[in-house]
């Protein structure tokens, strides 16, 4: 007989980090290729380890401690309708059954309603019988156990080794912590005063063309592809600047997409604020709404920052139907399928009656 390590010992030598207990948030993760976070992206992973851990020792069970580790939302009650949501599903004696990869269509289409009723429209329809008058259908939905998992797999599916992910600077560090791990790069371009720390369309069209020309330099020798910026990601409102770019900024954010969409630049939309703005009549404006912008826009929407319910992970994507296919396919491939309990509350907080309106504006005026 051979007499090989044991299994245990073999996982801690190509894990090492296994070897100490962590309190507070979990190991930061690293590149999936083994190549070194970029300084920017590991000065973030460094931040939120700090917090994360070093705040937050093996003391915080009998010592009381300050733990920073965490980005909790507004501590405020669980949107109703979500929590009806959930009770008419736990009620319905429904609950042996697997839900579907995608989620069921009724789920979708209330989505579908609600995201329409904020102007999406696809002024570049696909010809399937399904297709509305706004050129959408629930194919161009699908959900999951949050906008997070969401951003991983979307990363992976539009990005290849190499290619840049361009995001604001300040931003949200672990959407850029996670978009190097699934292997791409991460450019920052900051906002300024001069701006009012708001996108400078002319700015952002100029780091694309500059990153894209010194990629096209580096590997113009090489055979085969060659990477390029693929994706800007817009968190709108802008965490952390608080920054809102609504209606009255319409002219600004079609510029943004103007220039995206002449480059060959996905943008992901992240609408997870919009609706905690204070200013109820200029809510973030999703690009998507903007006639030529959608098939070139993915949207992320959830319930963690603005419906009380960051517990339960919940979030939906509406993008050009080739993205949500193979965002399903990958949702079947890791995860089998979202819980249906998850679409259940999204469609709560997301549908186009009027009795939603209501709770929601007696929900977000207080």
């Amino acid at each position: 007989m051979i007499i090989k390590t044991r299994a245990i010992d073999r996982v801690l030598k190509e894990n090492p980090y296994l070897s100490t207990r962590r309190f507070g948030l979990p190991y930061i993760g690293a590149r999936h290729d083994g190549e070194a976070f970029n300084p920017t992206v590991q000065d973030i992973a460094n931040a939120i380890n700090f917090y994360g851990y070093e705040v937050r020792d093996e003391n915080i069970v009998t010592i009381p401690d300050t733990d920073l580790g965490i980005g909790n939302p507004v501590n405020y009650k669980p949107f109703p309708p979500s929590i009806e949501e959930m009770k008419k599903s736990l009620d319905s004696g429904m609950m042996y059954r697997y839900p579907y990869t995608e989620g069921a269509d009724s789920i979708r289409q209330q989505l579908l309603d609600y995201v329409e009723q904020e102007g999406f429209v696809n002024t570049e329809p696909y010809s399937f019988n399904d297709i509305d008058e706004k050129g959408l259908c629930v194919h161009n939905i699908t959900f999951l156990p949050s906008t997070s998992i969401a951003f991983n797999m979307i990363v992976n599916i539009i990005s290849k080794p190499g290619d840049v992910i361009l995001v604001t600077g300040p931003n949200y560090g672990l959407f850029t912590i996670r978009a190097e791990r699934a292997g791409a790069e991460v450019e920052v371009i900051n906002l300024e005063k001069e701006d009012n720390y708001l996108i400078n369309p002319n700015k952002l069209a100029s780091k694309i063309d500059d990153i894209n020309e010194s990629l096209q330099k580096v590997y113009n020798r090489r055979k085969g592809y060659i990477p390029r910026v693929v994706a800007f990601l817009n968190a709108n409102p802008n965490n952390p600047t608080g920054k809102v770019m609504g209606e009255k900024h319409a002219e600004l954010l079609k510029q943004i997409g103007e220039v995206c969409l002449k480059r060959g630049v996905f943008i992901i939309d992240d609408l997870v604020y919009r609706d905690i703005c204070f200013d109820g009549n200029n809510l973030a404006k999703p690009i998507a709404t903007i006639p030529g912008m959608f098939r070139n826009t993915i949207s992320l929407f959830g319930l963690s920052k603005s419906y009380g319910l960051a517990s339960l992970r919940a979030g939906f994507v509406v993008a050009d139907e080739v993205i949500i296919r193979e965002l399903i396919n990958r949702i079947f491939q890791e995860m089998d399928s979202s819980p249906d309990i998850v679409g259940r509350a999204l469609a709560g907080a997301f549908n186009a009656t009027p009795s939603r309106k209501q709770a929601y504006d007696e929900y977000l005026t207080s």
